[in-house]
């Protein structure tokens, strides 16, 4: 295959992801602003009122900001619902996050937000890792490159496109 014609996949290929990930990143500001509008509509609770529910019969959990009454998944929560009750009342950020939960455990837990502590801004969601909108940086990068790649058949591309160096 001759340098020209490599040359010419490369920039392509480039092109599309630059124009791409644009694409995203403008989808990305419409999500974030929905996202901020959406957590400020939700109800307000104190940390009292939150301390409260701190037992089986009505467990609530503080995870980044947002606070989710769980009763209904205690008997579906993978690690037991001991676990789920243990963190009730208080603030459990810290061991969702340690767990590593999945997208999908994430994605699941919408359905029980019932609000947000009082005084809690959105723009201090994102700088927990399980908060806000989805940063428009390196991961929806990647994720659009990905997208990308793979449907310009990238198995291909890496076995046959020159490095920089070759060129």
């Amino acid at each position: 295959m001759s340098r020209s014609i490599i040359l010419k996949i490369k920039n392509n290929a480039i092109n599309k992801i630059t124009a791409a990930f644009a694409s995203a990143c403008e989808d990305c500001g419409e999500e974030e602003k929905a996202a901020e509008a959406s957590f400020l509509k939700l109800k307000e609770y104190t940390a009292e009122e939150i301390a409260e529910h701190n037992k089986e019969e009505s467990p609530w959990l503080l995870i980044h900001g947002k606070v989710y009454d769980v009763k209904e998944f205690l008997e579906n929560h993978p690690g037991g619902p001991e676990i789920l009750v243990d963190k009730s009342g208080k603030d459990a950020s810290e061991e969702y996050d340690d767990i590593g939960h999945t997208d999908d455990a994430t994605a699941e837990m919408e359905k029980f937000i019932i609000g947000r502590v009082q005084g809690v801004r959105y723009e201090s969601l994102k700088k927990s890792s399980g908060g806000g909108g989805e940063d428009c940086g390196e991961d929806n990068f990647e994720k659009v490159f990905k997208n990308l790649y793979f449907q310009a058949g990238g198995e291909w591309l890496a076995e046959n496109a020159a490095s920089d160096d070759e060129l």
